[in-house]
């Protein structure tokens, strides 16, 4: 197919701004980012995922996503082939209360029915105060964590690499790009200062994560296998939808499992072990045994290959084979790993609910100072009246003090007058 026109490109456009528009937590437009859109017959892939040299990547920080009159600016918006797929939110280094204000801002925007075509469009995100994990935390606040969309509450988990050598990896990058970046972002300014030489360190907490999961082959590894849609009934038997994303053990397994697919794939032979399938098991992107339907993880799959000793067919048959045994136990396998799962998904609810407990008492403790607020300002109004009504009355006796002087006074006046008068009578009948 040749080049599409204007009018035909915007044809596409609306259509996956409508897909969009609905409230699936961006379902059909992940099916259309995985298996591309029809169009004229023809199906034309949104990401070229088997030559990463083919996509666009590109970055803009601040990107002002609106909705009406309200709008928001994400810190780093990350575009493959033109679609904002991800963003970076950054904080102040040891900043608790910055993250847990993202963290709750956040999922008030995901929230709003006004965000949904960006928080539809999202696959990933990534908030990070550029400090080091806190295991100790109950509630992750420190360090540098990822989630995928959601309409209630996002889960953010932590990311730590497998493979160190990634880092080595880095092309290094050039004065002249560097100076023509901090011009861009009007942060030239910044280029002397020491806080800038610690943080463009490739080993620090945020570019840390930033290399792990935004690196181009493993942006689109991300994109292709890492999500997951599952469906769920609530006791009241209320369905609801969750977009998981892998963590990052599954992640890694994951990449051992294509390696070691790669591996034992055979020579001249160019047809896959596997077919992939999309289906949603413990969040995490499942493969499909041919024939047998099976629904395995990618971790007892990578286990298969390293402790039950799968062996492959014959070069003639040139197909994956399973004894009934190794199912067995996989099965088995299955189920242990489920009742793992269910008792994190447990512990995972605990933790909620302690939250949901402690903000109950922050709110009731924010009330009760709300109440204390308002007896000091009324203690505080009683003592100025009544500061005011020592004043006066203070007032009122310096005066009466004042009054009883010049009493006094006049008392004395009159008395020594009187004495006068009486000398002067005596002096005069004396005189007689």
């Amino acid at each position: 197919m040749g080049r599409l026109s204007e009018q035909e490109t915007d044809a596409i456009v609306r259509d996956l701004r409508n897909l969009l528009d609905a409230s699936d937590l961006g379902r059909q437009f992940f099916d259309k980012l995985q298996g591309g859109v029809s169009f004229d017959g023809e199906n034309l892939r949104l990401i070229d995922y088997e030559k990463p040299e083919n996509n666009i990547f590109e970055i803009v920080t601040e990107l002002p996503c609106k909705s009406g009159t309200d709008s928001f600016r994400p810190d780093i918006t990350l575009f493959v082939n033109g679609l904002p797929l991800a963003f970076v939110e950054v904080k102040i280094p040891d900043n608790k209360h910055g993250i847990q204000a993202g963290h709750d801002r956040i999922n008030w925007r995901f929230a709003q029915e006004k965000y949904r075509r960006f928080t539809n469009i999202t696959q990933i995100m990534v908030f990070s105060n550029n400090s080091e994990y806190d295991d100790s935390e109950a509630v992750p606040l420190t360090g540098a964590f990822y989630a995928a969309s959601d309409y209630t509450r996002l889960f953010f988990s932590r990311f730590r690499e497998e493979d160190e050598t990634i880092y080595q990896r880095l092309a290094p990058l050039s004065p002249d790009m560097e100076d023509k970046i901090l011009r861009d972002t009007n942060y030239a300014a910044i280029k002397s200062t020491p806080e800038y030489e610690t943080n463009k360190s490739p080993l620090s907490p945020t570019n840390r994560i930033l290399t792990s999961l935004f690196s181009r082959e493993r942006f689109l590894f991300l994109l292709r296998y890492a999500f997951a849609y599952v469906e769920r009934t609530t006791a009241e038997g209320v369905k609801t939808l969750e977009k998981h994303v892998m963590r990052y053990p599954q992640f890694f397994a994951t990449i051992a499992m294509r390696g070691a697919l790669a591996v034992h794939g055979r020579a001249g032979d160019r047809r896959p072990c596997f077919r992939r399938e999309y289906l949603p098991c413990g969040g995490v992107t499942m493969w499909r045994e041919i024939g047998r339907k099976l629904c395995i993880s990618a971790l007892l799959l990578l286990l298969a290959f390293l402790l039950l000793d799968i062996s492959f067919a014959s070069a003639q048959e040139r197909m994956y084979e399973i004894s009934e045994e190794e199912l067995t136990q996989l099965e088995e396998n299955l189920r242990e790993l489920s009742n793992v799962n269910d008792g994190q998904r447990e512990k995972l609810t605990n933790l909620q609910e302690m939250l949901k407990t402690s903000e109950m008492r922050l709110e009731a403790s924010e009330r009760n100072s709300r109440m204390l607020s308002v007896k000091l300002d009324w203690l505080s109004k009683e003592l100025t009246e009544q500061t005011s009504s020592l004043e006066n009355a203070n007032r009122l006796l310096k005066e009466y003090e004042e009054e009883e002087r010049r009493t006094k006074r006049r008392v004395e006046r009159q008395r020594n007058i009187a004495y006068v008068l009486a000398a002067i009578a005596v002096i005069f009948c004396a005189v007689k």
